[in-house]
């Protein structure tokens, strides 16, 4: 694995964190993103507290990391971009039906309110 971290916040402001640590971009493709019944594609990537897991690896080993789930692992993996070089227009962009958007604008889970309470 080159990188992995839990989506507390979301998956779009996750992965754009991890991208800025990394000095990387994303594409994701929003057709493999996954999402639960009735959940738009806007709360897939902006809710956090979903218990899911963030992992960056080669294409080589994330096909090796899909096989090994599909035989033993009780949950699944799902493979939903790639990492590709940074642009200047935003470090994580989706591929859609419409054409690319960039993606750093979206707020994620929001663990405090402005006033600090929880």
């Amino acid at each position: 694995l080159h990188a992995m971290m839990d989506l507390s916040d979301g998956l779009a402001p996750d992965l754009a964190k991890l991208c800025e640590a990394s000095r990387v971009g994303a594409l994701l493709e929003s057709s493999r993103i996954p999402r639960n019944p009735g959940c738009s594609l806007r709360q897939a990537l902006t809710e956090g507290e979903d218990f899911e897991l963030l992992i960056a690896a080669s294409p080589q080993d994330a096909n090796r990391l899909i096989h090994w789930a599909r035989r033993g692992l009780p949950c699944g993996l799902s493979r939903i971009g790639r990492i590709v070089p940074r642009e200047r227009r935003g470090a994580v962009r989706l591929i859609t039906r419409e054409g690319i958007q960039v993606l750093d604008s979206l707020a994620g889970f929001q663990h405090f309110k402005d006033d600090g309470t929880q």
